[in-house]
């Protein structure tokens, strides 16, 4: 699987996401916010740590990121450090302790797997996390609606 990983500019708005670099204005009552939606292999080994395993566009290779470097990023975009990312999304395997660093570097909201995460699951899961969270919904809606099966 291929990990895809964006820094998104999420709008209340039911019609409108773009991404940050391209966002366009909206109603003064939209509240803007970010997520870093990443789904594919969490478990890429990096020595004794399981990262991210991102695929160079360059080789093709699975190319990885230390995971602090990858918290400290993150959180360098949080609302503790005066960004808008409220929620990082990670969508694969065993990305708990990436997950709870995220968080401890100010991510508000990180939602990740403790365990091994099957495919087809996985897929579901996200489309229907951020379908309900794309209308506008917080992210404990959105996980409602995952367990519910909308």
């Amino acid at each position: 699987m291929r990990i895809t990983c964006a820094l998104h500019a999420l709008h209340t708005h039911r019609t409108h996401a773009a991404c940050a670099p391209h966002a366009r204005r909206t109603h003064a009552r939209s509240r803007r916010r970010a997520a870093f939606p990443c789904s594919g292999h969490a478990d890429a080994g990096l020595g004794a740590q399981k990262t991210l395993g991102f695929t160079s566009e360059v080789t093709g290779e699975i190319a990885t990121v230390r995971p602090d470097e990858l918290a400290e990023m993150l959180g360098a975009h949080s609302p503790r450090s005066g960004g808008r990312l409220e929620l990082v999304f990670l969508n694969g395997c065993c990305s708990e302790e990436l997950g709870r660093a995220v968080h401890a570097a100010g991510v508000p909201v990180v939602v990740c797997w403790s365990t091994l995460a099957e495919n087809s699951a996985a897929r579901i899961f996200a489309m229907t996390f951020f379908k309900t969270y794309m209308r506008g919904k917080d992210y404990r809606q959105a996980q409602c609606a995952v367990r519910m099966g909308a």
